[in-house]
């Protein structure tokens, strides 16, 4: 798994233009401050150009080559007071590569230095995505849920990237030993990593948890002869003040995020028809909006993507298990209320990116559900290869309109792949750019098909066996 993501993610570390990804200047300021040995404002720097990106964000047709990355004097302080409460593990994974050296080679090896880390969160998903039995569809889930979107935030210095990893981890701890009918308690590593390194990489991340948690219960509720057992071994004084500890966890986390939400939304809030008429800027943001939200997936690539996500999600709910479906419409519905909802109470302030952790819950989810339900496996053979290759395409897509978007503008022809440019990146030119990243996609084609084809031969003879059992 990490063969397949390493490769696509370092070539957009390299090729997008530096600071091109919300507050990436502000992050890299903390955490060389971290680095330092300085954990509340002003951080110790090596002199990183903190406006940098200023005269191109937001301004799709203004190219990269505005900026002005010169470097100040190493030692150089900086004041960023609205970083000094927010949480510390991006800052804290991102610090020891940033004494790698100083200067602009340095921050693309933060970059890269934070991608692995992000890989490596999203391959543990995929190991207990892919164990025995699984069949291909959790994997799949898991890929199609990996948008352009989240391979652009793991590949710069930006929480996003990483969150989604966490999330797509402790979705999958939940999901597949529901699946397979394992003990939940086997995978308790891996969700308490979720849960704690959500907690500590988003000032949102209890929130998310909430929303996720909701639809993980509905899974991972034990049925009526479970419930049966567990009385049986646990006393009913031990079942109740565990339930009572729930409570009281879950009354202290409602207090305090009902105490931040009523200074939040003092920022006032759009109306329910403007927020209902975003929720397509929302998927958008989801799927490809790149940049400081100024570089979005074309038209016709972004529709494509809507046709294949919602392809699983219907797929889904027609042919999984109730509970499963249930789950599914669960997390889509709060996908959506979360949109709006927000949206009402603070205008312009919610990002795509933001609700990472219900998108990855929500896809993942949805596939897994399939493999519960035992579609027909000539179905499975055909459709996921479909889905994973225009998934594919849709990845290209994303990441040459981007370098477009830097390059020449978002409106410039594609023609500035081997034309004239303004912007190129620093280390290669516009072509390299782009065939690096087909090399580096047909790489991940490679590793996903070793992935896939085990698992669906598996899942084929098992159909088989079943079908010899009951036809002897």
């Amino acid at each position: 798994m990490m063969v397949a993501l390493v490769p696509i993610m370092v070539v957009w570390s390299l090729a997008n233009p530096m600071f091109a990804s919300p507050d990436e200047s502000s992050h890299l300021v903390r955490a060389q401050g971290f680095a330092r040995l300085s954990v509340t404002a002003p951080f110790p720097t090596d002199g990183l150009p903190l406006g940098a990106a200023e005269c191109f964000a937001t301004q799709p047709n203004t190219t990269a080559d505005c900026m002005d990355l010169t470097w100040a004097d190493n030692g150089t302080d900086v004041s960023l007071d609205s970083l000094s409460n927010y949480p510390p593990l991006l800052h804290a994974i991102a610090a020891p590569a940033t004494l790698a050296g100083s200067g602009l080679t340095n921050a693309y090896i933060v970059r890269i230095w934070v991608a692995v880390v992000a890989a490596g969160l999203l391959a543990w998903a995929g190991v207990l995505t892919t164990g025995r039995g699984s069949g291909p569809w959790p994997i799949t889930g898991l890929l199609i849920a990996i948008t352009p979107m989240v391979v652009f935030t793991s590949a710069t210095v930006n929480p996003s990237g990483i969150t989604a990893g966490f999330a797509a981890l402790g979705v999958a701890a939940v999901t597949m030993p529901k699946l397979r009918g394992e003990s939940l308690a086997r995978h308790w590593p891996a969700l308490a990593t979720a849960v704690v390194g959500l907690v500590l990489t988003r000032r949102d991340g209890v929130l998310w948890i909430g929303v996720v948690a909701i639809a993980m219960l509905v899974l991972a509720a034990p049925d009526r002869a479970q419930r049966q057992r567990l009385r049986q071994k646990l006393p009913t004084p031990v079942m109740l003040a565990a339930a009572a500890g729930c409570v009281i966890v879950a009354a202290v986390a409602v207090a305090a995020l009902a105490s931040r939400f009523s200074r939040w939304r003092s920022g006032g809030g759009s109306t329910l028809a403007d927020s209902i008429r975003l929720i397509r800027r929302f998927f958008l943001d989801i799927i490809g909006n790149f940049g400081w939200l100024d570089a979005q997936l074309p038209p016709e690539t972004f529709a494509v993507a809507l046709i294949v996500v919602g392809f699983v999600v219907l797929l889904s709910i027609a042919a999984s298990p109730a509970r499963w479906v249930f789950a599914t419409v669960v997390l889509l519905g709060l996908l959506v209320a979360s949109m709006v909802l927000l949206e009402t109470q603070r205008s312009m302030y919610l990002q795509g990116r933001y609700l990472f952790p219900v998108w990855m819950a929500l896809v993942m989810v949805a596939a897994t559900g399939i493999a519960a339900g035992g579609l027909p496996q000539r179905i499975t053979n055909r459709a996921v290869p479909v889905v994973l290759g225009l998934w594919a395409v849709i990845h290209v897509v994303g990441f040459t309109h981007n370098l477009r978007r830097y390059a020449i503008g978002q409106d410039g022809p594609w023609t500035f792949i081997t034309g004239s440019s303004a912007w190129q990146p620093p280390m290669m030119s516009n072509a390299v750019a782009v065939v690096a990243f087909i090399v580096a996609m047909g790489v991940t084609v490679i590793a996903v098909t070793a992935l896939v084809r085990p698992l669906c031969a598996t899942a084929s003879n098992q159909a088989q066996e079943t079908t010899l059992v009951a036809n002897p």
